[in-house]
């Protein structure tokens, strides 16, 4: 019985051996092509924001680029002739400030729901000038359960850390001090469009103080509630059809981002749309609001992404987390004293 029992657990290793390896065979080349593919479309679209950035004085053509934003109906032409002055949010950092968000990320593969979660938390060690050295303890869990189940079942080996050190100036993350460790595990390729920390603390906008038209990559105009600012790039070079959209509104004393990301490749369709609110004062973000969706042929998966920032005892119970959590770093994200 007990040769019989050794034998049937070798069978079954051997046939999940070979379904594991088919199921590498079929996926992997195409997410690392679709993935190759995206990184090398970013670049494009980078350079050519450079390149208007330099030139930004000049008349492009818009017959000369793949990249064409199309302004939407809501925004404001009336102002087109004179300069708007309007403020966005910057980071304003002050040595031994502390903030906090909780984040949960939920989708379902027909055969378990998932949900990765955490309470990262934020301490500013130093500020020089407008940038600030802030240490970070992100840890995020994953946990499954079977649809219809009460209680989700968390998976110890599957946590995921944000990098402990980063560098962050007055609009966008500036510099790691280290890499994430972990594997987050996310739905296919949302890691490409999700990024945590630049979830967290996203690059906000950035001010055109010229006359609307006069830049391709932003526009900006005066509304009734305050001004707005809208940015948008398409390309059809290199992965299919990659965009990018993001148009951000003033509202006295916050800033709401609208963000619209979308891939189409072949077989592969994915759209990621979010909302997210900026404190005014601060630059820090209130909440996020978002949806990933991947379509890869018959095989569809939507996730939810929600962040809400953090006070009083609930950024008290989370500092107390990030202090327990110092026992599980992984040694590649302790800080160097």
């Amino acid at each position: 019985d007990r040769r019989f029992a050794w034998g049937l657990i070798g069978l079954l290793a051997v046939c999940v051996f070979a379904d594991s390896n088919r199921l590498s065979a079929q996926t992997t080349p195409n997410s690392q092509e679709v993935r190759r593919k995206i990184e090398q479309t970013r670049r494009d679209i980078e350079q050519r924001r450079r390149e208007l950035e330099r030139n930004r004085n000049s008349n492009f053509s818009r017959s000369s680029t793949s990249f064409r934003p199309s302004s939407p109906k809501r925004i404001d032409s009336t102002s087109s002739s004179s300069s708007i002055h309007s403020k966005f949010p910057e980071y304003k950092w002050t040595k031994g400030q502390q903030f906090g968000f909780a984040v949960t990320i939920q989708w379902s593969d027909g055969q378990y729901d998932h949900r990765v979660s955490g309470t990262p938390y934020y301490h500013v060690r130093r500020v020089e000038g407008s940038r600030a050295t802030l240490l970070v303890i992100g840890r995020f869990r994953h946990a499954v359960k079977k649809p219809g189940q009460a209680e989700y079942r968390t998976l110890k080996s599957w946590d995921y850390w944000t990098p402990t050190i980063q560098t962050i100036g007055m609009r966008s993350i500036q510099d790691y001090g280290n890499k994430a460790a972990g594997d987050m595990r996310l739905p296919f390729l949302m890691p490409e469009f999700v990024s945590l920390p630049s979830v967290l603390t996203p690059s906000l906008p950035t001010l055109f103080d010229r006359k609307t038209g006069h830049t391709e990559p932003a526009v900006i105009s005066r509304t009734q509630n305050g001004a707005s600012l809208w940015e948008g790039f398409t390309s059809s070079r290199g992965a299919g059809k990659v965009s990018r959209y993001r148009e951000a509104k003033s509202y006295g004393g916050s800033v709401r981002i609208e963000e619209d990301e979308g891939l189409d490749h072949g077989d592969v369709q994915i759209t990621y749309k979010a909302t997210t609110l900026v404190d005014m004062s601060t630059g820090l973000v209130r909440s996020v609001s978002g949806r990933y969706s991947v379509k890869t042929g018959k095989d569809s998966t939507i996730a939810s992404i929600s962040v809400r920032q953090l006070s009083g005892s609930q950024l008290t119970a989370a500092k107390k987390t990030a202090f327990q959590d110092l026992d599980h770093l992984p040694s590649s994200l302790v800080p160097k004293k």
